[in-house]
Parts: structure tokens; C-alpha cells; sequence
């Protein structure tokens, strides 16, 4: 049997020289004071190369969201993010999102534009007004899910945090519609604002209905919260606060699918069984 150290200090490759009998290294390796183990050192070469493929590609479709100029800042329009006054130079790519029009790169902090895409229904661009097309809301969604995983904040410090119910309540439908209309369901946050308790009752059974086939284990477990919470929506002493409660479980479903076309159109279908119940 060969010796089953490295040849050297340097070197991943295997000593060529016969291990002594009962022995597991060579005479040169027995004498050595510590012995670099060609099997310990051979796998954490390979890990170390599976590992930096993985981060590489995990780097290049961050960049590939952030989109165009992420590494190349000269190719921007603007030379500072419209809250922060932040150089385009300065910004960290991790944190960087443009969109293009006319040929001009836009580029904001990621944090910036979730903010400002709050504001209203339909995200537009604070320096020109213009709407985002479908694929840039859909960039901007997916970056703010990858910022949930990695645990990075969604707003800048000090920003004023919203304090009543009904203000939470109005943001997180909005959110819910800006996503449905990715996928042309030109739904308003007030249609679901509106509704009535038996109507709310109405909207979470058909979702219910529509997903009891989940099999996926981790999103299984919401369908599993819906329920839990059409158990008790009896307890609930205003509309508001159920309102609030299932908006809060779409919308962690809408974040957390990578596709959420299938999901949406639930939303979409329960919303009319919903809403003919209230006519």
C-alpha cells in the first residue's frame, strides 16, 4: 500500500513511496512530527473548489437581479441615490438596483426603492415617474426575498415605522397587489380593504381549497396557518385586525415563492368568490 501522506507541506499530491507494514505513512512520514494526510487534504481541496462555485454563482445571479451596472457604475445615469445622496461609486453591489430606460441606466439602493415603492400601487421611478415594467417589479421582489433570507434590512435607519393597524393592514394588501398585477390581475388594494367578515370567510376557504395539495413541506405549513386561523376568526373582535392577519400569511407566501403565478391566481379567484358574495 502507497503512504497515505502528502508528499510535502506544500502539496496535495499523494507521497509515492510503499507504507511500512501495519504502518499507514511511509519511513520519511513516520519520522515526521506532523503528518499532512493526503485523504484530509484531497476533500478539503474539492469542497474549497465546490464552494467558491457555488458563492460565484450565487454572486453572479444576485448581480443579474441588481441589474445593469452593478459592476460597472459608469454606465449609470444618476451619480447618487435620491435618499442617501449616496456616490454611485460608494454604493456596495449587494445593496445596488437600477432599471433601464430610453437607454439610461437608473440605479437606486435597494432599501430606497422598496421604500418608495410603498407609496403607491403602480412603482414608478422617483426621477422620471415612469412605471417599472413587470420585469423590474419582479427584480425588485425577488431581491427583497433574497434580503429576507440573508436577514438584511428592507428600510434605512430612522425611518418611521408604521404604527396603527390600519396603516399596516393598507401596506401589506398594496404589497399584495403590486405583486398580483405582475401577472395582470389589475386588482386594487382597496377591493380587499372593503371586504366584509362573511366575505373574508369566503376569500380564505377558497385559498384553503386551493392549496390542500401544497406538498412541499415548507410551504405546507401555511396552508396548515390558514386553517389554524379560519378556526378562530370567530375570536376576532374587528374586521380590521382579520384583515390584517390573513393579508400578513399571503403576503409571506408571495415572499417566500420563487414563481408565485400559481399562488397569485388563488388570491385572484378567492378574491371574485369574495366579492360576488358581497353583491
Amino acid at each position: 500500500m502507497k503512504c497515505l501522506a502528502c508528499q510535502n507541506k506544500k502539496s496535495v499530491e499523494r507521497c509515492t513511496k510503499n507504507a511500512l507494514t501495519n504502518c499507514m505513512y511511509c519511513g520519511m512520514h513516520m519520522r515526521t512530527r506532523r503528518v499532512r494526510s493526503w485523504v484530509t487534504a484531497g476533500t478539503l481541496r474539492g469542497i474549497t473548489k465546490f464552494q467558491a462555485v457555488v458563492r460565484g454563482g450565487n454572486v453572479r445571479a444576485y448581480n443579474e437581479l441588481a441589474g445593469p451596472g452593478a459592476i460597472d457604475r459608469r454606465e449609470c445615469h444618476n451619480d447618487s441615490d435620491v435618499v442617501t445622496c449616496e456616490d454611485k461609486k460608494d454604493v456596495h453591489p449587494s445593496n445596488y438596483f437600477s432599471v433601464e430606460e430610453d437607454g439610461k441606466i437608473w440605479w437606486f439602493d435597494q432599501r430606497t426603492i422598496f421604500q418608495w415603492s410603498q407609496k403607491d400601487l403602480e412603482v414608478q421611478n422617483p426621477y422620471t415617474r415612469t412605471p417599472f415594467s413587470k420585469e423590474d417589479t419582479c427584480r425588485l421582489r425577488r431581491i427583497v426575498r433574497c434580503r429576507k433570507r440573508l436577514r438584511k434590512p428592507l428600510y434605512h435607519e430612522g425611518q418611521p415605522a408604521l404604527v396603527t393597524t390600519a396603516d399596516i393592514r393598507d401596506n401589506r394588501w398594496l404589497r399584495i397587489c403590486q405583486v398580483l398585477r405582475e401577472f395582470d390581475f389589475p386588482l386594487h388594494h382597496e377591493h380587499f380593504i372593503s371586504l366584509s367578515y362573511p366575505a373574508l370567510v369566503l376569500l380564505i376557504n377558497s385559498i384553503i381549497q386551493d392549496t390542500r395539495y401544497w406538498t412541499d413541506a415548507h410551504m405546507q405549513k401555511y396552508h396548515t396557518i390558514l386553517r389554524n386561523l379560519r378556526n378562530i376568526m370567530h375570536t376576532y373582535n374587528t374586521e380590521k385586525h382579520l384583515s390584517l392577519d390573513i393579508a400578513t400569511v399571503l403576503l409571506s407566501v408571495l415572499v417566500e415563492m420563487w414563481d408565485s403565478c400559481e399562488f397569485a391566481t388563488y388570491i385572484n379567484t378567492a378574491y371574485h368568490c369574495a366579492y360576488n358574495y358581497n353583491l
